[in-house]
């Protein structure tokens, strides 16, 4: 409750209708509201990018620790899931659903994951072939 109104991971904008967000550690969805706050709960599930050799190759999951409370920066335990989308993702669920660890997360969990993975896959550059003759006399 103390950090429900103001505090510094607040992210908010003039006009508009005025959603906030939050930029703190542990927040899935980046959402301001207790269900998805990474300093609020006990439990709390981080999907984030797997850095290695400079290159972003699969994704991470953290989970806080119970030695959290006393040094939040130190109270987490990270697993690097390098091994492919499908078996990434079944981890993740296996995870969340079979340990009962932030049930109500799984999904919010797998969706980061998802999109994560999609932007560390290669893009394809799409070469268009000119037709008939006038494609012709304007590459020549």
């Amino acid at each position: 409750q103390l950090i429900r109104k103001n505090n510094s991971f607040i992210v908010q904008k003039n006009g508009g209708d005025r959603t906030r967000f939050s930029k703190e550690a542990g927040n899935l969805l980046n959402k301001h509201s207790f269900k998805y706050s990474g300093l609020a709960n006990e439990k709390v599930i981080t999907i984030e990018p797997n850095e290695m050799n400079d290159k972003e190759v699969g994704v991470s999951l953290g989970i806080k620790t119970r030695k959290a409370g006393k040094s939040p920066k130190n109270g987490t335990s990270t697993v690097a899931l390098t091994r492919g989308a499908r078996k990434s993702m079944r981890a993740i669920r296996a995870y969340t659903d079979k340990t009962h660890y932030r049930k109500d997360l799984e999904g919010v969990a797998l969706a980061r994951a998802s999109k994560i993975l999609l932007s560390q896959k290669p893009k394809k550059v799409k070469v268009r072939k000119s037709k008939g003759r006038r494609g012709l006399k304007a590459s020549a």
